[in-house]
């Protein structure tokens, strides 16, 4: 691992972290796309419990194997409402710095990741580079960020606007780490073009 390597992904972690607090902080598009809970709140989580993901109606065991139990809960799906929670009874404080320190090192990983992929497929001109990794973390936003709509009925608006940090954040990371992260010779001896 060269020290281009170690600098380069930093830097790509760096950007994606600050620009993840412009994102969700700074700009206003999040109060747009989420509702705020009723205040009565206490009494409609005290049947939660613990800490956990929740669905409702959720299709237990007993709906696996009994045709009847599998028809009623595919009717109360159909009827609605369908909720999809995921709940922390205990709360956390919303500028934890074990947050940050794991939301930097999670960016760090994946930038590394990325940079191993930059230096794998040697793209020789930085155009190329960047745009790699941007069509990189393209495909990551449209594989697995735009899921949530399709599987778990999350609003699109809502979706797209989870997905766009990731695109938008990768075409930043890359046009830094682009700068930075060089193609490495697959046979000794070998120079990138």
């Amino acid at each position: 691992m060269n020290v281009r390597f170690v600098l380069g992904t930093l830097l790509g972690a760096l950007v994606l972290f600050v620009w993840g607090f412009v994102y969700y902080a700074a700009l206003p598009f999040g109060q747009k796309v989420m509702g705020a809970v009723p205040d009565d709140l206490a009494a409609s989580t005290a049947v939660l419990g613990k800490t956990g993901v929740y669905y409702y109606p959720f299709m237990g065991e007993e709906a696996m194997g009994d045709p009847a139990a599998a028809e009623a809960w595919a009717a109360r799906h159909r009827r609605g409402p369908l909720l999809f929670i995921t709940y922390r009874a205990e709360g956390s404080d919303p500028m934890a710095p074990r947050m940050f320190v794991q939301g930097f090192l999670h960016f760090w990983l994946s930038t590394a990741l990325a940079g191993l992929l930059l230096a794998l497929a040697a793209p020789a001109t930085y155009g190329a580079r960047a745009l790699f990794l941007f069509l990189a973390g393209l495909f990551a936003a449209v594989a697995v960020g735009l899921s949530p709509a399709i599987w778990w009925y999350q609003p699109w608006s809502f979706t797209l606007y989870q997905a766009i940090f990731p695109a938008s954040g990768w075409l930043l990371a890359a046009l830094a780490m682009a700068a930075i992260v060089k193609p490495r010779p697959l046979i000794a001896g070998a120079r990138p073009a």
